[in-house]
């Protein structure tokens, strides 16, 4: 059996003559050392940093973090546990069924932790919590939107003045979107 190449790894190899961790983080960084956390390093961070924690400042997790940008910790069995969970939990007890923890800061997509920075809430208390930090993902921020602010504008503007179905075909959306913008049942907080 031909093993990885790596100084002090044993492991077998699979490809370029390392092994598959090792092979996983030259795709990843560049560098088949690169990566990786010491065991125990984010856990430590957690219970010596985190949980006593107790600034007004925002503190950012440095470890792993999903798409989102929440901080996260394998459980070790194959289960992730957000950080921010965690230091709620720290900080108001056990969350109520259904809650989730919010970020009073608006900085949870940036990775904070901070416990002061937490509570619970419910899925609605977090989405109006999003709209006034300004995270969240309507109007032109929406990856599919196809309409800018000022088409929104110019088309409450001719609405009085043209039937909804040539607004349309003007702007390619469909005449029921130009009705809900109009009765601003979308778009509202435009023009």
């Amino acid at each position: 059996m031909k093993c990885c190449t790596i100084p002090g790894c044993s492991k077998r190899h699979e490809a370029r003559g390392w092994c598959k961790a090792h092979y996983k983080r030259w795709e990843r960084h560049g560098d088949p050392l690169a990566g990786g956390t010491p065991h125990g390093e984010a856990a430590r961070f957690l219970a010596e940093v985190v949980l006593t924690f107790q600034r007004d400042e925002c503190l950012f997790w440095p470890y792993a973090r999903n798409g989102a940008g929440y901080g996260e910790i394998s459980a070790g069995d194959g289960r992730v546990t957000y950080i921010h969970r965690v230091a709620c939990e720290a900080e108001h007890g056990a969350a109520p069924e259904g809650y989730l923890a919010r970020h009073k800061c608006g900085n949870g997509h940036l990775g904070c932790v901070a416990r002061r920075h937490l509570e619970w809430g419910t899925m609605t208390q977090n989405q109006i919590d999003r709209v006034a930090h300004g995270t969240h993902i309507r109007g032109e921020r929406h990856p599919n939107h196809k309409l800018s602010s000022a088409d929104v504008a110019a088309i409450r503007a001719i609405g009085s003045t043209r039937t909804q179905s040539s607004i349309a075909l003007e702007f390619g959306i469909a005449r029921a979107t130009v009705g809900d913008i109009l009765s601003r049942r979308r778009r509202a907080a435009e023009a």
